[in-house]
């Protein structure tokens, strides 16, 4: 009894938290004023604004200034219909709300003729005039149009001004967000969850393309809601099923055909390393209860069939090193979300993403080598596959260079990494119960 009571206390306190920081960071707001033909404002009109992909709908009613609001509405397109006792119908019918976005729309209604609706369009683009800050939507469509190698949504944050890559983990999706910003100084956050590594500044947890609705990329004069960083912020919205049932399946293969051999490589003798890319996974969402439930799922593997060529430029000492060395990498990530509207102000989501990868760090360390002979008293520089920034790939590399001069007793003196090192294995699994009110 004790158990259940302290599991219904957990779900509750996830319930709280998650209400404020789901509102003020992934959905949006349609804001506005209802006037008649006049000019003179309406108060007591009813405004409900219907996402036309899922159906969730929203209600308020005008103020005494005319003014209405409808608050945290999840990003999609959504139309707004105004309705008020003695006067026609009005309705505005598509509208794109998109991440952390204020949409001010304001509506003229005409006194009632004979059971008549005014339809609302031809309007000027949106244009955000509540917000100051400075700030990009990375749209659904970008991500599935434009070229993206590694199959990380981050990546195209660089589409943005004032952004760049440091480069330090190549293998690891990461953007540096505003002008001369630096990768740690960067907030990321996914459904309003912290999602960046304490030690690296980079995504904790990378999730499948098609999860991913959009993101909003701030630049500077990040809103109050994004402290605890000195740079910019990225805050993504994940996906959610709709009325429709559809889904999606992909697989991206590349061989060894189109790879060009390293000059050393070729130097030594060797032939070309073989090599091969699997990039595969697939979605599906749609309705449990129309307009009410909905669930989406998607997944997305990595299979990297990579092979190392190890030249070492002393054969006499560390010919056995050479040769051509397999370094398999995989990948693999999973994402649940279900969406249930309780009522017209209370909705719920539930979401469970799980990730285990296992790749090589790459790196580079120099390992210089006095060379004896023509060039006696030179320095011969090779490169060995050392890894990046765990510590063991540091007590690797400090090795490395502590036998860089032992010429005379390489064997005793210069400690080589061992097989293995430079890999590096990652599971994480993060549940995420939310509610917006």
């Amino acid at each position: 009894m004790l158990r259940r009571i302290s599991i219904a206390a957990l779900l509750f306190a996830l319930i709280a938290v998650a209400m404020p920081a789901t509102a003020q960071t992934t959905n949006g707001v349609i804001s506005g004023i209802i006037s008649d033909a006049q000019g003179g404002v309406l108060p007591g009109v009813t405004v409900t604004g219907r996402n036309t992909e899922t159906g969730i709908t929203r209600s308020v009613v005008t103020e005494s200034d005319g003014r209405y609001r409808l608050a945290a509405l999840p990003p999609g397109r959504y139309e707004i219909k105004a309705e008020l006792q003695g006067f026609g119908t009005a309705n505005v019918p598509e509208m794109t709300l998109t991440t952390g976005t204020e949409i001010t729309r304001n509506v003229t209604m005409q006194v009632q003729g004979l059971n008549e609706s005014v339809t609302v369009t031809g309007e000027a683009p949106i244009v955000e005039v509540t917000r100051s800050d400075v700030s990009g939507v990375i749209t659904q469509d970008q991500m599935q149009n434009l070229p993206l190698a590694t199959r990380q949504p981050m990546d195209l944050a660089l589409l943005m001004p004032g952004t760049s890559q440091d480069a330090v983990r190549a293998r690891k999706a990461n953007s540096n967000i505003g002008a001369g910003a630096f990768t740690n100084g960067s907030a990321l956050l996914v459904d309003g969850v912290w999602n960046k590594e304490g030690n690296t500044g980079e995504p904790r947890q990378d999730f499948p393309v098609s999860s991913i609705q959009e993101f909003k990329v701030y630049l500077s004069q990040s809103p109050a809601e994004y402290g605890w960083t000195a740079g910019g912020a990225v805050s993504m919205a994940t996906k959610s099923g709709t009325n429709q049932l559809h889904g999606e399946a992909f697989e991206f293969y590349r061989n060894k055909a189109l790879n060009t051999i390293d000059p050393f490589v070729k130097a030594a003798g060797q032939s070309k390393p073989n090599f091969s890319r699997h990039q595969y996974g697939g979605a599906i969402g749609g309705p449990i209860v129309k307009d009410k439930l909905h669930f989406f799922e998607a997944a997305e593997g990595l299979k990297n069939n990579l092979y190392d060529n190890v030249v070492v430029r002393l054969p006499q000492f560390y010919g056995s090193l050479n040769g051509v060395f397999p370094s398999p990498e995989y990948n693999h990530m999973s994402f649940t979300r279900a969406d249930w509207q309780i009522d017209q102000k209370q909705t719920l989501f539930v979401r469970y993403a799980w990730q285990v990868s296992d790749f090589t760090c790459e790196r580079r360390a120099h390992v210089g080598v006095d060379a004896e002979g023509p060039e006696r008293g030179s320095r011969a520089v090779d490169e060995l596959s050392v890894p990046c920034a765990c510590a063991r790939c540091h007590a690797a590399q400090a090795a490395v260079h502590r036998g860089s001069t032992a010429h005379r007793q390489p064997d005793a003196d210069l400690q080589l990494p061992e097989p293995g090192m430079g890999r590096e294995h990652q599971s994480v699994w993060r549940p995420r119960l939310a509610a917006a009110a």
